[in-house]
């Protein structure tokens, strides 16, 4: 299956306005054959959920009858942190998952038989779930991994963003978004800046230019890889995230861009890219650091970036994956292209330490 653009585009366009997030879910559960689609933010002290119009009963007796407060369903997808979409067959076999207290007294008598989800870092202290439910056989969600793979870099980052804003409106967005605790700014498809907020200036001072009313890093490599990424998001209708290197007193960070797009662009009264600043630390995912950040990195592509960044050679980590030197070369080229970086040590120096200072 091919991801049509409009359907990137309503993704990023239900980022700023939360209320079109249940049609968008209905879509892509629908393309994939499931009965609808959550998405759940876990945050320290509250969680929060938006489903599919076909599933918004089912999630709400779940919530309700407490299912959601019992970790074995998603114990093992929180600690694995596999960036990507897995099915619940990836951690157990058919016959234990029936026997499961949550698949024999509540998904199964409602037919909820195969399940799909992606745990997604936010950019703040949250966890985002994206689930999809419903498939009437536990082999059905295997076959829309490729699919759903292809959107998790969207969707992270729009749900990042609708974490985060919720139901601020207009002119007060980049503003609630430095009360959230979330550095953010706007820039045109040029790079001329619309607005920005304090957090995003105190986080990147050293590091930040403006140049003729535009927004610049002082580092050429970063402004290089800054100034591809907002081409991209132009040309392609899509966004692109980046990595701030790490300082002596800052760790490294992660910008994603988002194109404000559709009604987006009325909500933010701006039209060009917002930028939102994601930090590795984040108390709702044990272990959680920068690698996990880069939504456009392929399951594979992070897997071999962090045998890298372990100090493994790229044949050695090669070995070590069960893949081929050619696979792993291969995999190593499109990571360059999204990170914008052009050698394996420039790769290993931006995301050393996974988030830590140097």
């Amino acid at each position: 299956m091919t991801i049509e653009p409009t359907l990137i585009e309503r993704i990023y366009e239900a980022a700023a306005l939360p209320e079109l997030w249940p049609a968008v879910l209905h879509e892509i559960s629908d393309r994939v054959g499931a009965k609808g689609a959550v998405f759940v933010q876990q945050a320290p002290n509250a969680v929060s959920w938006i489903a599919s119009p076909r599933l918004e009963a089912d999630v709400a007796d779940y919530m309700g009858a407490g299912w959601g407060a019992d970790p074995v369903r998603t114990a093992d997808l929180y600690a694995e942190q596999y960036p990507g979409f897995r099915s619940e067959t990836a951690y157990r076999a058919v016959e234990e998952l029936q026997r499961l207290p949550v698949h024999a007294e509540f998904l199964g008598p409602r037919g909820l038989f195969g399940g799909a989800a992606t745990v997604i870092q936010g950019t703040h202290e949250d966890a985002l779930h994206v689930a999809l439910e419903g498939w009437q056989s536990h082999a059905a969600p295997e076959r829309a991994l490729p699919w759903l793979d292809s959107l998790r870099a969207p969707l992270g980052r729009a749900f990042s963003l609708s974490a985060r804003l919720r139901n601020s409106r207009a002119a007060t967005a980049i503003a609630a978004l430095d009360l959230s605790g979330t550095p953010a700014a706007i820039v045109g498809l040029d790079g001329r800046i619309r607005a920005m907020n304090e957090r995003f200036q105190a986080r990147l001072s050293i590091q930040l230019l403006e140049r003729f009313g535009r927004l610049c890093f002082a580092d050429p490599s970063l402004q290089a890889r800054f100034v591809s990424a907002l081409a991209a998001t132009a040309d392609r209708r899509n966004g692109r995230s980046i990595v701030i290197a790490a300082t002596d007193d800052r760790a490294a960070c992660v910008i994603h861009l988002l194109p404000l797009r559709l009604n987006a662009r009325d909500i933010f009264e701006a039209e060009g890219v917002l930028l939102l600043g994601a930090e590795a630390a984040n108390a709702s995912i044990p272990g959680a650091d920068l690698l996990r950040l880069l939504f456009d990195l392929t399951p594979a592509e992070a897997r071999l970036v962090r045998n890298l960044v372990e100090g493994n050679a790229l044949g050695d980590a090669a070995v070590l994956l069960g893949i081929a030197d050619g696979t792993a070369r291969t995999h190593l080229r499109n990571v360059f292209l999204k990170t914008g970086v052009r050698r394996q040590a420039e790769l290993v120096r931006l995301l050393l330490g996974l988030g830590q200072p140097i």
